[in-house]
């Protein structure tokens, strides 16, 4: 708790996004700790809950093109049977980590009805903030907590992980990624998703200036003010589009398809 005092955090909105790894070691509660921490200083907690398993391949009239996606050699669909609802507690832990594992398993938690890239919330405005989003609005929690005055925090994690970067990429002119998942009535429902998030660390010079630091053992934990984080992250994607690509290099020496679309303006839809 003691962490978010001095980070000046107490009663914020706070996106956090975490590796329990950077402390060093374990300690009494774990993820959960982490989550009382805030919660006990009066924060609203908003985690990424994604849940990458609920995709499935597309049909042919729901293919946009300049979408960062292979459709001539498209992955198995996945092996979750059923439609994503906002109750499960199915998540991608391998990617996401401990503290959105355990928020979604919080009593009393809130979760977005997003099939792939959905939030988690535990505190007195969860529901308020987890509540803007949806299928085809997969960052509106992140709006709702920059219009609130929040922050985003990066608990011994580098910029790669910050999800509020692809809302800078909207903000700045670009359209999200389309995916797909099964809908509660059987059909395929498509929904926005970001792309490539290994090229963020280029924003380090961008938003450096405005960090608050601290921290617990040895993780070092940042504070962003989440709304003048994405107007200066914004403008230097108008600026420099170039900005988020990665520099993976893939099978036949190809870049990424992900960043390569996304500096186009990424997805282009299907004008009828």
């Amino acid at each position: 708790m003691s962490a978010v005092k001095k980070l000046g955090l107490e009663g914020r909105i706070v996106c956090l996004h975490s590796s329990m790894k950077s402390f060093g070691c374990r300690f009494e509660g774990g993820a959960s700790a982490v989550i009382r921490a805030f919660t006990d200083s009066g924060c609203t907690l908003i985690v990424p809950s994604f849940s990458y398993r609920f995709t499935v391949r597309p049909p042919e009239n729901m293919r946009p093109a300049q979408n960062g996606y292979d459709y001539e050699n498209m992955l198995p669909e996945s092996g979750i049977d059923g439609a994503y609802t906002p109750e499960t507690d199915e998540i991608s832990a391998e990617y996401m980590g401990q503290v959105p594992l355990e928020a979604v398993k919080t009593k009393g938690r809130a979760r977005g009805n997003h099939p792939v890239c959905s939030f988690a919330g535990v505190g007195p405005l969860a529901a308020e903030i987890i509540g803007t989003q949806s299928s085809t609005d997969v960052f509106a929690p992140l709006r709702a907590i920059a219009d609130k005055g929040g922050y985003a925090v990066m608990m011994g994690t580098g910029l790669a992980t910050m999800t509020a970067l692809h809302l800078a990429e909207q903000m700045a002119g670009r359209n999200m990624f389309i995916r797909w998942a099964k809908s509660p009535d059987g059909g395929i429902i498509e929904c926005e998703c970001g792309g490539c998030s290994e090229g963020f660390g280029n924003f380090e010079p961008v938003v450096s200036g405005m960090e608050r630091r601290g921290g617990a053992g040895k993780s070092v934990w940042r504070a962003f003010p989440l709304a003048e984080f994405l107007e200066e992250a914004s403008a230097a994607i108008r600026k420099n589009p170039a900005i988020t690509h990665c520099r993976r290099v893939f099978e036949g020496n190809k870049p990424c398809m992900l960043c390569e679309d996304a500096v186009k303006g990424g997805c282009v839809r299907r004008v009828e």
